[in-house]
Formats: structure tokens, C-alpha cells, sequence
């Protein structure tokens, strides 16, 4: 028996496990080679609210299933043929495994999508990374058909201009399948089905405003007016039902008399009414002078600056202004590439809305929206971009306006890269990984960082060798941290930056004495030299250089000489940002002094100023002292609420090693609430936290808590008290 399995064995199945490895390999590794082939999906999310169409949705599903190749949806501009084709993309994706691509073509828009830039983003999309994209129309249709000839790709292919001939767009394969929108007819395609959408049925379109506005609403009022004012489009249904969602107390009878008043305001300028007219009699005056500044601009894509400067305003406010419409669903918000540049895509029947609106508004208005925005693009073109990171967001970060520093500092970099200016880019990234590490955002520090070295400049190499070396030693990557400062030290030698050199050494100084070093401290500070620091120097850099001080000091268990020295920064001008560090580090050193009330009161100064700066991080930062500071004080329940809040905002920026120090601080007050399962959570969370930044004494410190417990876990014992050693939360 044993000799004719063995004989099974070698002559059946090991000859087709020797087969199947290699075919498994293959599929794991991409099913045409030996590089990694990711699968491409790139479809949109259908919007949350799907306005009507299940029956059309539920039809064009099944003519796909069952084999149609090509579908056409066409209709006016917003009759739906964007969500409907999503819809029936998603619906469908599971039969295209080999990939889901999505386009929009634009050709007609200054640097728009046209037939040979979405043949490149489709052959990009499915060839292996590392490959090439042919840099001509035919040899990227050649590759488009190889790489779609053999697979099961669905293509859908978004807003293609009425008569284009897109015939170069369609996937070679027999298994592939192709979804087109269009206002009417497209050549260059035999399509399988078509379908042309028209304005929802009034029992569809109660449906949708019953879902928006919540049965009971819906049922008290007559809405059908408001679904005839629309003429049950979809697009203006959803901007009419986002508007009534966001103001629950509003009846049909405010929007009744807005809509009469506004009627006879149309009827003195003698224009026609619209189905958006309900949509806009529901905006605030700060949104219709948004979205009547819209014809200025006269494109379907634009950045918000150009809104803040059709609008009268600035651009921090622009970008708000472009949410609230965004909010409304009367644009679209999306950022184009890594670095999170913004840009708006407004739905051309919106557009077209806002020309019709600019006739309502005198002649006088109308010119003076089109010579700001004249004015705002001339500027543009004659600012210096590296000028712009140099000062404007720099100061604007000193003065703790941090949004605006963000938003200055994408501007600057989308000039740069639009001019092709190299330095001023490796800046602007540089500005961005700075402003990212400040909002405790270590992903997108990193991510910015990496950019500006790549960029080759010493000057920008050096702030974003800096900054990386900040954020590992925030994660007590000491070696890392090390290696990136030793590194800055070299780029800010080079590009001759003494400025930054002081910089990069009091961050050197920090980190050596975090981690407990203080002879290595004193040398880095030996090498700052901070009384020849010209009288009209940096004051953000001198309270920095005072900062380093206090925390070698501090580490030291020197308190007195730490408290004197931050204290006397506090009174350098160097900004609300600094001067709420500061304060964070005043808190942090009272802590460890044991002047728990100090440590409290110096925690809520600090924490209100990064909530008025909008500073996510800091805030937190703070919390967790003040709720360390109230556990220390007895207050155990005020302590769980500030380190709860704290916790919480730690675990979504990427600082792992104060994550895990606040939920072992938070562990040590629940314990104290008797709430054994929770702490035993958090304990857990915060050990293996310590674990995988490679901190043993963390690990310790959690050990040694869970052996405070007594045995069984039992409630209403006393627990020994563990002193927070190596309790260090830095920014």
C-alpha cells in the first residue's frame, strides 16, 4: 500500500504541484510577467445619495453582465450620466478583475484631458510600475490594445464632448467592456446599448427628498412644489436637498418666499427662471457672491484662488468659501497630485447657472469681479515663488496662522512647478514637510520631505533633513533621528544657512537628551552661539534656541533653571505658535517638578491657543499634561475626560510613542475608576505600541504597571502607584 501511494505520490501529484507553483507564482506575481501588476481601480465613489434611476441602473447592469461591450448614456448637463454610469461601474466591477479605469476628458480646458493624455493614463494605469509610457499617439494605442487585448478591463469614460470621434479609446479585448457619457452622439464606437436619460419621474424624485430630508419632515410639508421648481433634475434636486438638510428648522414656506422674491428680482432684469433657482434662494449672501463669481472665472476647473480673487477676498477664506459650495454640491473639490494642491471642478450646468446669475448684477460689479481676477493672475505671474516660502509663509506660521501657511505654501509650490523653477519647489516642500510636522501629520511630513531632497537643493535638503529627524525622534527612532540631523548638518554647512545650522543643533540637542545623553546635549548646545545673533535676528529661532536649553535642563532634573529659561523665552516675540510650545514645555516641566497645579494651568494656556490656531497636535499635547496633571491631583475622572480626547487625536497623526505614553496614562486613571477591562485594553494597545518603535523601557514602564494589579484583577483593592518615569511627551 505504501509503494503505490508513493508511486501516486511522484508520477500524478508531485509533477502537478511542479506545475501549479509556477502558475500560482505567476497570478501572485501579475499575470503577464514578473513584476508586481497591481490591479487599477480608479473609479470615483458613487455620491452617497443616488437621486432615482434604480430602474435604468438595475437595466444597463444586466446589458453589461451579459456581454454588451459598449454603452452610451447621453442627456443634457445634469440629468445624472455621471452617477448613473458610476453606479453601473460599481454594480458591474466584480466581472473586470483585470481593472476599473476612469476618466474625465476635458480637451477643451488649458491643460485638459484629451485622447492622447487619457491613452497615457490608461496604459500607466495597467502596465507594471517602472514601465515607460510611449510618448506618441500610435505607440500608446499599441500598447493600450496589447495590455487590454487578453484581460477583463471595464473603461468608463466621463463627459466625452458631443460628435467626438473617441474610437482610439475603446479597450481591445472581447472581455472588456466600455461606458461612455456624452450631452449626444459620439463616433468612432458601434455601441451595444444606448440610453437617454430625462428629467426623474415625481415619484423618484419624492424618494430621493424623502431620504435627504427624513420621513417625518418630508410627510408634514407639501414638497412637491419645490420638486416641480427643480423640474426633477437630479443635480439640482441634490443641491436643493443638501441645502434643506443643513437647515432642519426651514420649512417649504421659506423657501417659497425666498423663491417669489427672488422671482421678482429675475422678472425686473427680465431673465428666465431656472431649475437651480430654489438652490440658490437657500445659500447664505456669502455663497451666491460665490457662486455669481463663478462666470468670472468662466471654467469648469479652476484653483481657489481664482474664486478668493472673483470674490473680493482672500485666498484662506477662498478655500473656505470653495468648501461651503462644495458642501452645497455646487462644485467639487480634489487635489492633484501628493502634495495636496487643491482645484474645483464645477458641473457645467452650475457654470452656466452663475453666467445667468452675473446678468442680475450691474455692470459695475461685473467688471470690477473681472479686473480682480485680471489682477489676481498678473500678480501670480510676476511673484517669486521662493520668495513667497522665504516670507509670506513663514511669517504667516510664526504669527499661528497655520491654515494660511498651508494654503501660501501649496500656492507657492503649483507657481514653481507651473515655471518649472526647481528651487523654489525643493522649498515649498520643504515649507510643506515644516508645516505637516507642526500638525503632528508625520505621514505627510515625510511625504513632503522626501520631495524636497529629491529636488537636490542643500538649502531645502537641510530643512527637510530637520524635519525628519524631528519626527523620528518624536518616535524615539534615536539612530534614525541621528542620522537624519547628521545629514542636515552637512546639507546647511553647504548651502552656507547658518541659520539653519542653529536649528538643526538645538533639534540635535533635544533629541540627545530625550534619550537620556547629556553630555552629547551640552556638546550641541557648546555649538550654538546664540549671543551673536544679530540684535534685528530671528525671534522664533532664539526662543527655540532657549527651548533646547530648558529641555537639556529639564532631562537634567535641573526644573528651576528649565522654568527661568523658558520663561524668558516666553517673553522673546516669536509668535502665538512658539509661545504655545512654550507653554506646553512650561506644563511638561512643572509636571516632572511635581507642581501639579502649575503643570495644569500652564497646560490650559497652551492648549487655547493651539485651538484657536486650529492645531490638532498641540492641543492634544497639552490635554494629555493636564489630564496627567489632574490624576496626579486625585481628580481621576477630569483626567480620563483630557486623556480620552487626547488618545484620540494621537492615534490619527501618526505619533505612535506619545499614542502608546497617553493610553498608558489613561490605563493608570481607569485603573483608578476601578475600570479594569478598559485598562487592561489600553495597557495592551500601549505595550505593543512601545514594542514596534523598539522601546524597552516603555515596555517596561507597562509591565510594570500590569504587575501593580493584584491578582485576579480584583475591584476594590488598592493598586500600587507607578511613577512615570521616562514620562516625556516633547513636541
Amino acid at each position: 500500500m505504501d509503494t503505490i501511494f508513493a508511486v501516486i505520490m511522484f508520477s500524478v501529484v508531485l509533477p502537478l504541484v511542479l506545475i501549479a507553483v509556477p502558475l500560482i507564482r505567476r497570478m501572485l506575481l501579475g499575470r503577464f510577467g514578473g513584476r508586481v501588476f497591481i490591479v487599477p481601480t480608479t473609479l470615483p465613489v458613487v455620491p452617497p445619495v443616488l437621486v432615482g434611476r434604480k430602474r435604468e441602473i438595475s437595466e444597463l447592469s444586466e446589458k453589461v453582465e451579459s456581454g454588451s461591450v459598449s454603452v452610451l448614456i447621453k442627456g443634457q448637463p445634469g440629468i445624472g450620466k455621471t452617477t448613473l454610469a458610476l453606479a453601473v461601474a460599481h454594480n458591474v466591477a466584480p466581472r473586470f478583475p483585470d481593472g476599473q479605469l476612469f476618466v474625465m476628458l476635458n480637451p477643451h480646458l488649458p491643460g485638459g484631458t484629451g485622447i492622447f493624455e487619457a491613452l497615457g493614463l490608461f496604459v500607466a494605469a495597467l502596465q507594471r510600475a517602472g514601465d515607460s509610457v510611449p510618448d506618441t499617439l500610435e505607440s500608446r494605442r499599441a500598447v493600450y490594445a496589447k495590455l487590454t487585448q487578453r484581460r477583463r478591463v471595464l473603461v468608463v469614460i466621463d463627459d466625452v464632448p458631443e460628435g467626438a470621434d473617441i474610437g482610439e479609446l475603446a479597450p481591445e479585448g472581447e472581455n472588456c467592456a466600455l461606458i461612455i457619457t456624452s450631452r449626444g452622439a459620439v463616433h468612432g464606437i458601434d455601441f451595444s446599448a444606448e440610453v437617454r436619460l430625462k428629467p426623474l419621474a415625481e415619484r423618484e424624485a419624492s424618494e430621493f427628498l424623502e431620504g435627504v430630508l427624513g420621513s417625518e419632515r418630508f410627510r408634514t410639508e407639501e414638497w412637491g412644489f419645490l420638486i416641480r421648481e427643480c423640474r426633477s433634475e437630479p443635480l439640482a434636486l441634490a443641491i436643493v436637498g443638501s441645502a434643506l438638510a443643513a437647515r432642519p428648522n426651514w420649512g417649504i414656506d421659506d423657501a417659497r418666499q425666498r423663491l417669489v422674491k427672488f422671482a421678482e428680482e429675475r422678472a425686473r432684469h427680465q431673465t428666465e427662471a431656472s431649475p437651480y433657482d430654489t438652490a440658490y434662494v437657500l445659500l447664505t449672501e456669502e455663497e451666491k457672491n460665490a457662486l455669481r463669481s463663478l462666470a468670472a472665472i468662466g471654467s469648469t476647473e479652476f484653483q481657489p484662488w481664482k474664486l478668493a480673487a472673483a470674490a473680493g477676498t482672500d485666498q484662506t477664506e477662498g478655500n473656505r468659501l470653495a468648501a461651503r459650495l462644495a458642501g452645497a454640491r455646487l462644485l467639487e473639490r480634489h487635489s492633484s497630485d501628493v502634495s495636496g494642491l487643491p482645484y474645483c471642478r464645477v458641473p457645467e450646468p452650475v457654470l452656466e447657472y452663475s453666467r445667468l446669475l452675473s446678468t442680475l448684477e450691474d455692470p459695475q460689479t461685473q467688471h470690477r469681479r473681472t479686473a480682480q481676477l485680471d489682477s489676481a493672475v498678473q500678480e501670480r505671474r510676476e511673484r517669486d515663488p521662493a520668495r513667497q516660502v522665504r516670507e509670506d509663509v513663514y511669517s504667516q506660521l510664526k504669527a499661528g496662522e497655520i491654515t494660511g501657511a498651508l494654503d501660501m505654501a501649496k500656492d507657492a509650490l503649483q507657481i514653481a512647478g507651473e515655471r518649472g523653477v526647481s528651487e523654489a519647489e525643493a522649498a515649498a516642500y520643504a515649507a510643506l514637510s515644516e508645516i505637516y510636522t507642526e500638525l503632528g501629520d508625520m505621514t505627510k511630513a515625510e511625504e513632503m520631505a522626501v520631495l524636497a531632497i529629491r529636488c537636490g537643493h542643500p538649502g531645502s535638503t537641510a530643512r527637510a533633513l530637520r524635519c525628519q529627524g524631528r519626527n523620528a525622534r518624536r518616535l524615539r527612532q534615536y539612530g534614525e533621528a541621528a542620522s537624519h540631523l547628521d545629514g542636515a548638518i552637512r546639507s546647511a554647512k553647504e548651502a552656507e544657512d547658518f541659520y539653519e545650522l542653529l536649528r538643526i543643533r538645538t533639534e540635535y540637542a533635544v533629541m540627545e537628551a530625550t534619550r537620556g545623553r547629556q553630555p552629547a546635549a551640552r556638546r550641541q548646545l557648546d555649538h550654538i552661539r546664540e549671543g551673536i545673533l544679530p540684535a534685528g535676528g530671528s525671534q522664533v529661532l532664539r526662543a527655540r534656541i532657549a527651548w533646547a536649553r530648558a529641555v537639556v535642563d529639564m532631562s537634567g532634573g535641573r526644573h528651576g533653571d528649565a522654568e527661568n529659561a523658558l520663561l524668558r523665552a516666553r517673553g522673546v516675540d516669536a509668535g502665538p505658535l512658539q509661545h504655545a510650545w512654550l507653554d506646553q514645555a512650561l506644563s511638561k516641566n512643572a509636571l516632572l517638578a511635581g507642581d501639579h497645579p502649575a503643570s495644569a494651568r500652564y497646560a490650559q494656556t497652551g492648549l487655547t491657543a493651539f485651538v484657536a490656531m486650529r492645531c490638532r497636535y498641540g492641543a492634544a499635547h497639552c490635554r494629555f499634561l493636564y489630564g496627567t496633571a489632574s490624576y496626579r491631583q486625585g481628580d481621576t475622572k477630569e483626567a480620563v475626560f483630557w486623556l480620552q480626547e487626547a488618545v484620540e487625536t494621537f492615534s490619527v497623526c501618526g505619533d505612535a510613542w506619545v499614542e502608546a505614553a497617553a493610553s498608558l496614562e489613561l490605563a493608570r486613571a481607569y485603573l483608578g475608576l476601578n475600570q479594569d477591562q478598559e485598562a487592561s485594553r489600553l495597557l495592551g494597545a500601549a505595550k505593543e505600541g512601545f514594542r514596534r518603535l523598539g522601546d524597552p523601557d516603555g515596555v517596561r514602564r507597562v509591565e510594570a504597571e500590569e504587575d501593580g494589579r493584584p491578582p485576579g484583577g480584583a475591584r476594590g483593592r488598592r493598586r500600587r502607584a507607578v511613577q512615570a518615569d521616562g514620562f516625556s511627551p516633547l513636541p
